[in-house]
């Protein structure tokens, strides 16, 4: 599917049968309906609002996501993974934010936005690499593009790669923040400027937070999604080696954007079953509350209210698997 030709089709009118017949209700396949009942089964051991207020996710419940396969859903199966479509992908990822957004973040970061510049654009080599480990969950990936003073403007990042005169390695120094798994994080999936006064002249890196000259700050004070690490990084005088660079000189901004769509589909996944959780809630508190000897459910404007919430449900998943069927046509 060319994204550019269905945009100007969708903006001018001209949409046909053609891109509307790849929608269709998705059904769980049975492996990916033995994923969410293990996730619920798994899950169910925990108070998500215990979890909300440590503000952590315990490691038995963050291994259990892993031995289920939780952080290998997209990637293909050579490199050990389970090589889902991106519709079974989503049918997941929504199950598990009806009962913590926060804990559903956690792989679909590392899938969607963290390791997937490397399923991408990553050469032979750097998949046989990283893919593997991210696969099973022993390496878990974060997206770093934002910073502190220029937010998510990738135009005009102020962290740089500069390239060694042997041209084995580039120096990175900068600081990250909003990192979305950043304190479980192994590896990154970072942009910098090259050292240049072309705006927008980005390198895409994979580094490893292991490396010296990384330095991961304390979680993040936020409102909500407590069980999802969000941290600042620094980087000083830290070696990148030249292989380790996604695509070519350049190609970062293109790279960073492409990647931030299918973070922007998971992301739509997740608040589908946040919305549909938060719908069934409202259902069922209508029906037991009693006001003036009747539940509230029996109230029009109660049902008017819970009527309007399930319409933009159903707008969003539709929405959100529409375009799930777009990029598995």
């Amino acid at each position: 599917m060319d994204q550019g030709a269905f945009l100007e089709d969708l903006y001018f009118g001209n949409l046909g049968g053609d891109y509307f017949s790849s929608f269709r209700v998705p059904s769980c396949l049975p492996k990916t309906e033995k994923i969410i009942d293990g996730c619920l089964a798994l899950v169910s051991r925990y108070s998500p609002l215990k979890l909300e207020e440590k503000s952590e996710v315990p490691e038995d419940l963050l291994q259990g996501l892993k031995e289920l396969g939780l952080f290998g859903l997209i990637i293909p199966e050579e490199y050990g993974g389970l090589g889902l479509d991106m519709a079974q992908y989503l049918l997941i990822t929504e199950q598990l934010a009806r009962i913590d957004m926060g804990l559903a973040i956690i792989p679909l970061a590392h899938l969607s936005i963290g390791v997937k510049g490397v399923l991408l654009y990553g050469t032979d080599d750097q998949k046989r690499k990283y893919l593997p480990p991210a696969a099973s969950g022993d390496t878990i990936f974060a997206f770093a593009l934002t910073e502190p003073k220029i937010g998510s403007d990738a135009q005009h990042i102020e962290t740089r790669a500069v390239r060694s005169e042997d041209g084995s390695h580039y120096l990175l120094n900068g600081t990250k923040t909003y990192v979305t798994n950043g304190g479980i994080a192994g590896a990154l999936t970072l942009f910098a400027g090259l050292a240049t006064e072309r705006p927008g002249y980005l390198g895409a890196f994979i580094v490893e937070t292991g490396w010296d000259g990384v330095k991961v700050g304390k979680p993040m004070l936020k409102m909500g999604l407590h069980t999802s690490s969000t941290t600042m990084i620094r980087f000083k005088n830290v070696r990148v080696p030249a292989e380790n660079m996604l695509g070519s000189p350049g190609d970062g901004f293109r790279i960073a954007m492409s990647v931030l769509n299918y973070g922007r589909l998971g992301l739509g996944a997740a608040s589908v079953g946040s919305m549909e959780q938060a719908v069934e809630d409202m259902i069922d508190r209508a029906g037991k509350r009693i006001q003036f000897g009747i539940p509230i459910q029996r109230f029009e404007l109660i049902q008017e209210m819970i009527a309007r919430a399930k319409v933009n449900s159903f707008i969003a998943r539709a929405m959100t698997y529409f375009t799930a069927g777009l990029l598995d046509r």
